[in-house]
């Protein structure tokens, strides 16, 4: 019987930091004891993150991907003894089959079977879908995804939230509007968060704002201030046309990189600066 689950591994970067779960030392994968004569040379652990899988079915193709997602760890493993004498890939395959069957596991009907294994665990309430890959090199590695759900850690902004900030701070800084590269055109994906300040804006007439335009310190000064006020004066025009905000609430202005709340030496900190903020007039 063929068990619909698992091939072709995407790694794909997702929520989470890559760290050796175990600090210095990785004893391996916690599912498996470790080969003989062979030692760990890394381990990866993401809180989430997902695999692909391509298996073989009944549909026009032949075969079907599957995805599966939850807390990914990943041990890669090395051989120690003389290279001529490493084990073949079908020696370290059929070990870890074995030890899968053993476990009451399952051994999906993998597309590409010959160059990856595939498995499924269940331990008492978790499930963990697993790939073993080796190229014949002399290293492996044992890949495993827990199923499980994503904590969400990020919430859209609402009125209320912009009411709230807006009161305390008399400001708010938004990441949620984007514009075409060097540019003031203001992209589709922009709307929600335009929706939300302007049901902040309408339900307080009296309530008048700037909106200011920020950069990071990337290229000629000049442009960027200049730019950041195209960008301002693009968020008014689409609050006042599009969204029934009234013209005489807002204010566009532009500081460029004058105002920075992240650090300009890191990628990171230069996204931190690159945001727009209303500020209560």
């Amino acid at each position: 019987m063929k068990h619909s689950f698992f091939s072709t591994l995407l790694l794909i970067t997702c929520i989470g930091v890559t760290s050796n779960i175990y600090g210095q030392k990785c004893p391996g994968h916690p599912l498996f004891s470790n080969m003989s004569n062979f030692e760990v040379s890394d381990c990866v652990n993401r809180e989430f993150d997902k695999l692909e899988f391509t298996l073989n079915d009944k549909s026009p193709n032949g075969y079907s991907v599957v995805e599966k997602s939850g807390e990914f760890l990943e041990v890669s493993f090395r051989w120690l003894g003389d290279f001529e004498n490493r084990p073949a890939p079908v020696q370290i395959y059929q070990n870890y089959k074995n030890a899968i069957v053993k476990a009451g596991g399952e051994l999906p009907d993998a597309y590409n079977k010959n160059s990856t294994l595939y498995g499924k665990i269940k331990k008492g309430s978790d499930t963990y879908w697993l790939q073993v890959y080796t190229d014949g090199s002399g290293y492996y590695t044992v890949t495993s995804v827990k199923e499980g759900a994503m904590r969400q850690d990020v919430e859209a902004i609402t009125a209320e939230q912009i009411k709230k900030g807006m009161k305390e701070e008399g400001k708010m800084a938004f990441y949620g509007i984007y514009f075409d590269t060097d540019k003031a055109t203001i992209k589709p994906e922009s709307t929600p968060s335009l929706k939300e300040i302007a049901s902040f804006l309408k339900a307080d007439p009296s309530q008048k704002v700037f909106i200011v335009g920020h950069t990071d310190n990337t290229g000629d000064f000049q442009h960027n201030l200049t730019l950041s006020k195209q960008r301002a004066a693009a968020i008014v025009n689409e609050l006042t046309t599009k969204h029934g905000v009234s013209a005489g609430q807002l204010t566009a202005e532009g500081v460029g990189p004058l105002s920075p709340i992240g650090s300009n030496a890191t990628e990171a900190g230069k996204a931190s600066n690159r945001r727009v903020e209303l500020v209560r007039r």
